[in-house]
C-alpha cells in the first residue's frame, strides 16, 4: 500500500459505524469499572481484530487467488491441529499445555471447544475450494486430506456447538449453491471416514457427540455444563437490568461473572460488558457482514467467484451459531472467513471503480 499513489479503505460503511459505536460502548464502561486498564487494552484488542485486521486483509488480498491461498493455509492449519487430536487419541496426552478432557480432545488448541469451533468454520470453504474445477490435483487432494483431517478434529472435540455449526453451515451452503450430488458424496465419503477414527476413538477410551446428547437427556437441565451455562446467563442477565446502559467492562478479566466464568454468547456478552452501545454495536457490526456476504454473492462476477463467496457466507453462518453458545471474543479463528467476505468486498469496489474509469475514459474519447 506504501508503494502505491494513494491509500486505500474499502471497510464497509455501516460496519465502520458499528465498530465505532462498539468502541464507545467499551470505552464508557471502561472508566466505570475497577478495571479500567485491562477493559481498555481488551477494547483496543477488539478494535486492532475487526477494524485493523479487517482492513489489512483487503488491503493485501487483492485477488480471487489471493483468497483462495488463505484458505488453502487456513486449511493446512487446521488440518495440522487436528492431527493433533489424532496423536492426543493414539498416544494420549502429549501436547504441551492443554490436555484431554473426559475423552474430548484439543489438538493444538486452548480448549476443547475452540478444536470444534476452529474445525467447523474451515470445514465448508476447505471443502468448496477442493471440489473447485480450477484447483490444480496436488492441491484438490491435499484439501481433500485436509477435509477428512478436519472432520476427525470436529469429531475428537465432541462439541455439540460444533457439529450444529458444521450442519447448519452445510446446509447454507448446499441451498444456495444448489450443491451437485457428486460433491455432497464425496463429503459423504469424508464423513464415512472419519466415523472410523471415531470408532477406533471409543475403542480407546473417547466419548461421542451421541454420549454427550444421551447425558444431556438423562439429566435434563442439571447437566453440568448446561446448569453452569444457565447460571451466568442468570447473572449476567441480572447485572443488566441493573444498568442497562453502561457494562461492567470489557475483556476477560473485567467482563467476568461472579462464578468465574465469562458469558458464553456474543449478543448477550457485549451489552453485560460493554451496555447498550456495546450490544448496538455488535448487532450493527454482524448484521453489515450478513449484508456485505449476500452482496459478494449477488454481484460475484463469475461462477467461481460465486461458488467461493457462499462458501465464506456459509462458514460466517457457523461461526455465528457457535458465537451464540461460546465465548468467541478474541478468537480469530471465528473471524476470518469475515475478514475474506470483506476482502471480497473490497476487491467488487476496486473492480467498480475500475470499470467506472473505463467508462469514463471511453466516454471521453
Amino acid at each position: 500500500m506504501l508503494g502505491r499513489e494513494k491509500s486505500e479503505f474499502q471497510l464497509y460503511p455501516l460496519f465502520l459505524f458499528g465498530l465505532i459505536v462498539f468502541s464507545l460502548g467499551g470505552i464508557i464502561s471502561s472508566f466505570t469499572t475497577k478495571m479500567s486498564m485491562e477493559s481498555l487494552i481488551a477494547v483496543i484488542k477488539y478494535i486492532y481484530l475487526i477494524g485493523i485486521w479487517f482492513w489489512l486483509g483487503s488491503v493485501i488480498l487483492r485477488s480471487e487467488k489471493d483468497i483462495y491461498t488463505a484458505i488453502f493455509l487456513w486449511s493446512i492449519s487446521v488440518a495440522f491441529t487436528s492431527a493433533g487430536a489424532i496423536a492426543q487419541l493414539v498416544w494420549g496426552d502429549i501436547i504441551p499445555g492443554v490436555s484431554p478432557a473426559a475423552g474430548r480432545m484439543t489438538g493444538f488448541t486452548e480448549h476443547v471447544n475452540d478444536l470444534g469451533g476452529v474445525a467447523c468454520v474451515v470445514l465448508i470453504p476447505a471443502l468448496a475450494l477442493a471440489s473447485h474445477g480450477a484447483m490444480g490435483i496436488f492441491r484438490k487432494y491435499c484439501l481433500y486430506i485436509f477435509t477428512l483431517l478436519i472432520t476427525a478434529g470436529l469429531i475428537l472435540s465432541v462439541s455439540i456447538s460444533g457439529f450444529m455449526a458444521a450442519l447448519m453451515s452445510f446446509f447454507i451452503w448446499g441451498i444456495i449453491s444448489r450443491t451437485p450430488i457428486k460433491k455432497i458424496a464425496m463429503f459423504l465419503i469424508i464423513c464415512s471416514a472419519a466415523l472410523l477414527i471415531l470408532s477406533f476413538s471409543i475403542k480407546h477410551g473417547g466419548i461421542s457427540v451421541l454420549d454427550r446428547l444421551t447425558d444431556f437427556a438423562d439429566q435434563k437441565l442439571y447437566y453440568e455444563t448446561s446448569a453452569t451455562r444457565l447460571e451466568v446467563y442468570r447473572l449476567a442477565w441480572k447485572s443488566i437490568l441493573k444498568n442497562p446502559l453502561v457494562g461492567v467492562g470489557t475483556g476477560p478479566y473485567a467482563g467476568m461473572t461472579e462464578v468465574g466464568e465469562s458469558v458464553h454468547n456474543v449478543i448477550i456478552l457485549s451489552w453485560y460488558e460493554s451496555g447498550i452501545f456495546g450490544l448496538l454495536g455488535i448487532l450493527i457490526i454482524l448484521g453489515s457482514l450478513i449484508i456485505i456476504g449476500i452482496n459478494v454473492i449477488r454481484f460475484s462476477y463469475s461462477k467461481d467467484e460465486r461458488l467461493l463467496s457462499i462458501s465464506l457466507f456459509a462458514s460466517y453462518i457457523a461461526f455465528l451459531v457457535i458465537g451464540m453458545v461460546q465465548p468467541i471474543y478474541f478468537k480469530r479463528f471465528g473471524w476470518i472467513s469475515a475478514a475474506l467476505i470483506v476482502a471480497l468486498y473490497a476487491k467488487h469496489r476496486r473492480s467498480l471503480k475500475t470499470d467506472s474509469i473505463q467508462i469514463k475514459s471511453t466516454c471521453t474519447s
